[in-house]
C-alpha cells in the first residue's frame, strides 16, 4: 500500500511549483528553487507551518482595519 502522506506531500509541493512557475510569474525563482533536491519537502513543511498560523495572522490583519 502506498504511503498517502508521502504522496500528498509530493503532490502539494509539485502543485506549488507549477503555480509559482505559470500563474505567478514574479515567483518563478521559487519554482526553480522548488525543483532542487529536498526543496519540495521543505516547501511542504513551510506551507503546513503557515496553515497553522494563518488564523492568528487573519485576526491580526483584521485588527488593523
Amino acid at each position: 500500500m502506498a504511503d498517502t502522506n508521502q504522496t500528498n506531500t509530493s503532490q502539494s509541493a509539485a502543485v506549488l511549483t507549477v503555480l509559482y512557475d505559470g500563474a505567478l510569474p514574479g515567483w518563478r525563482w521559487l519554482a526553480l528553487a522548488g525543483r532542487l533536491p529536498g526543496a519540495g519537502w521543505l516547501m511542504e513543511r513551510m506551507y503546513r507551518s503557515f496553515l497553522r498560523r494563518r488564523p492568528m495572522l487573519q485576526r491580526l490583519a483584521a485588527s488593523w482595519d
